[in-house]
C-alpha cells in the first residue's frame, strides 16, 4: 500500500479499520475490518443506500463473520494486512493510475473492495451491489459533488474562481483591454519570462 496515494479520508478509514482488527485481537488486517468501518462513513453508507442495499442486513452478516474470525492475545503487537486487503489496495492503487487520478478515494476504495472478489466482496454480492449499480450511482453523486472526488473538483473551482481571472472569458466577454498597439508591453513581457525560466517564450491567440 503507498499511504501517499489516499485521500486522508480513506487513510482515516483503514486507520478505523485496523483498530477493529486490534479491539478484537485479530492477527491480521482483513477486508471485513474495512467493509465494516465503511458503513460507518457518510460517501461509502450513502452509495450502497442509493443502489437500494439492505443496510441493517449487511451490518448484521458483517458483524457475524468479524465474530467468526480467530482472536489471538496479544496480537496487536504484530499485526499485518492480509492478502485480501493487499488486494484491495492494488486493485484501488491500479484504478487511479488507469484512470489518471491522483488519489483513493472512498469510493474508489469501496469500489475496490467490491472487485476483490474477498469474502467482504461476496458479502456486499449477495446483498444485491454490483459494479454497474455502485458505479452509476457514484457517477450520479459526483455530479451532484457529494463524493469525495466530486467534493474536492468543487473546492478545487470555486479556489480558482474566487482567487484567479479567467483571461480566456474575459476576452470572450470582450472584457479584455487589447494588446495591438502594445508592442513595448508585450516585448518587456517576454523578457522577463525568458529571464526566470530561460526558454523562448511565445504568445499565441488573437
Amino acid at each position: 500500500m503507498q499511504q501517499e496515494k489516499y485521500t486522508e479520508q480513506s487513510q482515516r478509514i483503514i486507520g478505523d479499520a485496523q483498530n477493529q482488527a486490534i479491539i478484537h485481537d485479530h492477527p491480521s488486517l482483513e477486508d471485513w475490518h474495512l467493509l465494516q468501518v465503511m458503513l460507518d462513513d457518510t460517501i461509502a453508507a450513502q452509495l450502497l443506500r442509493d443502489i437500494d442495499t439492505n443496510m441493517d442486513m449487511l451490518r448484521v452478516d458483517v458483524e457475524a463473520a468479524i465474530g467468526r474470525m480467530p482472536s489471538v492475545s496479544g496480537a496487536s503487537a504484530s499485526i499485518r494486512p492480509s492478502q485480501a486487503i493487499m488486494k484491495v489496495f492494488a486493485l484501488a492503487e491500479s484504478y487511479i493510475k488507469k484512470h489518471s487520478q491522483a488519489y483513493v478515494t472512498v469510493e474508489i476504495l469501496l469500489r475496490s473492495l467490491l472487485e476483490s472478489n474477498g469474502e467482504a466482496s461476496t458479502c456486499l454480492k449477495q446483498s444485491g451491489v454490483t459494479l454497474k449499480k455502485l458505479d452509476s450511482a457514484i457517477q450520479s453523486m459526483y455530479q451532484a459533488g457529494k463524493t469525495e472526488a466530486g467534493n474536492h473538483a468543487q473546492q478545487g473551482a470555486k479556489v480558482l474562481k474566487k482567487y484567479t481571472q479567467d483571461l480566456t472569458q474575459l476576452a470572450l466577454d470582450g472584457r479584455l483591454d487589447p494588446v495591438i498597439g502594445r508592442d513595448e508591453e508585450i516585448r518587456r513581457a517576454m523578457q522577463v519570462l525568458s529571464r526566470r525560466s530561460k526558454n523562448n517564450p511565445v504568445f499565441i491567440g488573437e
